[in-house]
C-alpha cells in the first residue's frame, strides 16, 4: 500500500511547513517559522533522531478543524507552478 499526503498520521517539517502556509521553498522563511513555533512550543513535535515530525492530529488541532486540514491538504495537491525553474 502506498502511502499519500492524504493517509499519513506524521509530517515531516517540510510537510507541515508546507500544510499550514501553503507551497514553500525548503529552508524558506515560512520553513524556518515551522521550526521556530516547534522550538517556542507553539506547535508539539515528535523527535526521532535529529528529525522533528508533527502529527496529524497536532496540524488539525492548529488549523482548527479537520475540514481545514482537508482543504489545506487539497490545495497543496492543486498547486499548479507558474514560473517552473529551467
Amino acid at each position: 500500500m502506498v502511502l499519500t499526503i492524504y493517509d499519513k498520521a506524521l509530517y515531516d517539517m517540510f510537510e507541515a511547513s508546507q500544510i499550514l502556509w501553503g507551497p514553500c521553498k525548503r529552508k524558506g522563511s515560512e520553513y524556518n517559522r515551522t521550526i521556530r513555533m516547534c522550538n517556542n512550543g507553539a506547535i508539539d513535535y515528535i523527535l526521532d533522531g535529529g528529525k522533528r515530525y508533527i502529527t496529524r492530529k497536532t496540524l488539525e488541532n492548529f488549523m482548527g478543524s479537520e475540514e481545514a486540514f482537508k482543504k489545506a491538504l487539497q490545495n497543496l495537491n492543486n498547486v499548479v507552478e507558474l514560473h517552473p525553474s529551467n
